[in-house]
């Protein structure tokens, strides 16, 4: 379903989508998916799996143990996200749009609740649907969703959580649209937060994967650069590899880059603010130079080459004082904060020799 716009019947096996059955409305497919009922059969498969906790989630045991398995949790959360306004209906079911959307209702915040011992039972939410190893819970506050991420991935620190927060502080000062992360706490554990970027069910989310499907690249990234310049995507494109290469954040796939659609039309109105920047800073104590940049995998000077705009960088002195209070207010060691600011130093390096 697309709101309430009968869209497809689905055959479930394992409970996840394996075939469409009848294509009832081929307009109203999500963004990406072929026209055509034999490969939107497949394409449904892999956007299927985009909205199902990945088998990477850290407290994925947890949550199975407690609740039952991903797949499943997805399905008796209608597919239910807040991206998007698809869900998945019973055919016998008289449930409609505005019964279950979740921008008019909001939701209870079910996975902090199971993190608190709390949780009775699963209700309807966007935690069941969202991607990303990391744990992470959706809250409704003031009629706004929220997104609490934890910084933890392979030991107690949660360098990840302080590096979303300076990536939202450097993107601020450089006047590029990025989501507002700020630090967080509960009982005494150390978190970042968010809102959603989607606001409403009259705007959806569209990843470069959801393009990439789209465009039937068959892995030619290439091809994505080379349609969205096409489109007039320049300045974003410029915009994206200059901040991705500044923090040298080497996770900035296809999932974690897009545009914002009108939900009713399919028209794209706008990029996406910038987001999921927590892999950057060298926080692995990894080389400047030893992995290549997404979302195109090129290696560093590659990427930097593809630059056309010159867009203005804060004084590296200004990003060092945010490195610097973003990791004290997160209690980040000093050895944190010197890798840090030695990694912005050297890409700092690399953009400005480009600019000259």
């Amino acid at each position: 379903m697309h709101k309430d716009i009968a869209v497809a019947k689905v055959s479930l096996f394992d409970n996840k989508p394996c075939s469409i059955l009848e294509l009832y409305n081929a307009d109203e497919l999500p963004f990406g998916l072929r026209k055509n009922q034999e490969k939107a059969s497949r394409d449904i498969m892999l956007w299927h799996s985009k909205r199902v906790i990945p088998i990477g989630r850290i407290n994925l045991k947890e949550i199975e143990d407690k609740l039952g398995s991903r797949e499943d949790l997805t399905m008796k959360n209608l597919g239910l996200s807040l991206t998007d306004s698809y869900w998945y209906k019973e055919e016998d079911s008289n449930l409609s749009w505005k019964d279950i959307n979740l921008f008019e209702h909001g939701f209870c915040p079910d996975f902090l609740l199971l993190k608190q011992n709390l949780l009775k039972h699963q209700t309807l939410g966007p935690d069941y649907t969202t991607n990303g190893c990391l744990e992470k819970f959706w809250i409704y506050k003031d009629h706004e969703a929220f997104l609490i991420k934890s910084g933890t991935l392979i030991n107690e620190s949660p360098i990840l959580a302080a590096n979303e927060v300076v990536a939202y502080r450097i993107a601020n000062r450089m006047g590029l649209d990025a989501v507002p992360y700020k630090k967080t706490s509960i009982d005494k554990e150390r978190f970042c937060i968010c809102p959603s970027f989607i606001k409403s069910d009259k705007e959806e989310f569209v990843s470069l994967s959801q393009i990439e499907m789209q465009l039937e690249t068959n892995g030619d990234n290439f091809l994505v650069r080379d349609y969205l310049k096409k489109q007039g995507y320049d300045l974003y494109l410029d915009q994206l590899a200059t901040f991705t290469l500044l923090i040298h954040n080497y996770d900035c796939h296809f999932d974690n880059a897009g545009f914002i659609i009108d939900a009713d039309t399919k028209e794209i109105l706008r990029p996406c603010p910038l987001f999921d920047n927590g892999s950057s800073l060298n926080w692995e104590n990894a080389s400047v130079a030893c992995s290549n940049m997404r979302p195109f995998e090129e290696d560093l000077i590659e990427y930097a080459n593809t630059i056309k705009s010159i867009i203005p960088l804060p004084k590296v002195s200004d990003i060092e004082h945010i490195i610097k209070d973003v990791y004290l207010e997160f209690e980040l060691s000093e050895g944190d904060i010197h890798r840090a600011i030695a990694e912005v130093n050297s890409c700092y390096e690399i953009i400005k020799d480009r600019q000259l």
